[in-house]
Order: structure tokens, then C-alpha cells, then sequence
């Protein structure tokens, strides 16, 4: 959830032609991608305070618009993922059992190409192949942007007028800040938006482990 609003993604699961989209900053009229730099600047300078200062509030203040515009987007993501109709936690976990192969990679895109070949492999003889093949395609760069975000924003330079430095400048690691740190109403929402996900996730580690004991 933290990563969603952190990278700003708008859109939500659902069917083929029922994904909702969200506005990231409703009183922008500025393209997409424009918007999209704004807002991840904007997370990145509400993350600096909350690490330097060790004060969440603002940082607080901007998630809850986030999840006041955009609460479909992150609502129990993975039940989205594993069951686009009903949204139903035991139809999610019942299509992760049959349909997923659950495994391990150091990298995320090691898994997202995996998903992706077996899928791919499934529907050759589709007569939409050509364009499902491209789709999976664009889809794969979205995710590779995301992964080059999140390295660029791992650590960030900041002015440190006591470091005594000749260029005033020091480089931190911005942290991601503990939900236990969140005002409790605010701690109550984002632990309701995830408790479906808690759900698949033990499921998965379930999974993986026991495969590892035959």
C-alpha cells in the first residue's frame, strides 16, 4: 500500500473495461506523466521530513488524500490481483492454489516475467495473441519504471548546515514510515485496506516453504 501511494499508481484491478482510474492531484489539469513526476516529488520531500525530523504528520496528511481519492487502487490489491469479478478473499485464495506458481526471486521482474510466460504460454492459440503478447509487453516497462524509481529515490541528497562539508551536502536513506508511527484512525484504515492481503501473503509463504520440504 505504502509503495502504491509512494510511486503514485491510479489504477485499480477489475475486469477488462472496468478498471478505475483515480486523479493523483484533482486540481491538476496537467498531463499524466507530468502529474505523476509532481506527485512522486512531492512524496519524496513529505519522506525527507518524516526522516530527518521524525515527524510523520504531513507525510500522514498526504496519504490520507491518497486513499481518499484513490482508495479502490489499493484496496486489498493482490484479492484484486486473484479475483478481478468479486474481490472475494477465499475466490482469491482458491485461484492462488490452483492457478499461481509460487516462488522466490531476489528480483521482482524475475517473478513478473515468469507470471508473464506462463501466461503467455496458456493463450497461443488465442486469436488476440499478437496483441495480448504486446500488452504483457508495455505492461513489463510500466513495472521497469517503477523499479528505477524506487532506486532513485532510495537515498536522496539533503542540505546539512552542521556537517561543516564544503558543499553542505549529505546523502540519507529515506525510510518508509512504520504504520504503528500513524495517527490510530489512520492505522485502523490501512490495516482494512491490507487484511485481505495479510491473508494471501501467509498463504503464499505457506506455499513456497512447503514446496521446499518434498
Amino acid at each position: 500500500l505504502l509503495s502504491s501511494f509512494h510511486y503514485g499508481f491510479s489504477f485499480g484491478g477489475g475486469r477488462p473495461g472496468e478498471v478505475r482510474k483515480c486523479k493523483l492531484l484533482p486540481e491538476s489539469d496537467e498531463t499524466t506523466s507530468k502529474v505523476l513526476v509532481s506527485w512522486q516529488h512531492k512524496v519524496v520531500e513529505v519522506r525527507k521530513i518524516a526522516t530527518l525530523k521524525n515527524d510523520t504528520r504531513v507525510y500522514q496528511e498526504m496519504l490520507r488524500g491518497y486513499l481518499k481519492n484513490c482508495r479502490h487502487v489499493v484496496d486489498n490489491a493482490y484479492v484484486q490481483f486473484l479475483d478481478p469479478n468479486s474481490f472475494d478473499v477465499d475466490v482469491a485464495l482458491y485461484n492462488l492454489e490452483r492457478y499461481v506458481i509460487v516462488g522466490l526471486q531476489e528480483d521482482m521482474n524475475g517473478t513478473l516475467d515468469r507470471w508473464r510466460d506462463v501466461a503467455l504460454g496458456g493463450c497461443v492459440d488465442h486469436p488476440k495473441f499478437p496483441e495480448m503478447k504486446k500488452m504483457l509487453a508495455q505492461r513489463k516497462a510500466s513495472f521497469e519504471k517503477v523499479s528505477v524509481f524506487r532506486e532513485s529515490v532510495r537515498e536522496v541528497g539533503v542540505g546539512d548546515e552542521g556537517s561543516g562539508s564544503n558543499d553542505g551536502n549529505v546523502t540519507v536513506e529515506l525510510i518508509s514510515p512504520d504504520v504503528e508511527q500513524f495517527d490510530r484512525d489512520l492505522q485502523q484504515l490501512v490495516r482494512e485496506l491490507t487484511a485481505g492481503d495479510e491473508a494471501i501473503y501467509q498463504r503464499v509463504v505457506e506455499m513456497f516453504y512447503g514446496s521446499q520440504k518434498h
